[in-house]
């Protein structure tokens, strides 16, 4: 029974956040925000610069 309430609770979450993402999209100031985070879109005569942090860069082995 607690296995099923867990589930319950699972499936009651993600439904929140599916229902959050619905609501930011269905504005054009989120869908230009997703387009520009998640797809690195950009506007005509705009420039895009990705910065990369030193522990976001896989590190060479000493044999390489």
């Amino acid at each position: 029974m607690d296995e099923l309430e867990n589930e319950k609770q699972y499936y009651k979450n993600e439904m929140n956040k599916d229902n959050k993402a619905i609501k930011e999209l269905s504005t054009e100031e989120g869908v230009e925000k997703v387009a520009r985070e998640t797809y690195y879109m950009k506007k005509p005569k705009e420039e895009i610069y990705i910065i990369e942090y030193e522990d976001s860069i896989p590190k060479k082995k000493k044999d390489e």
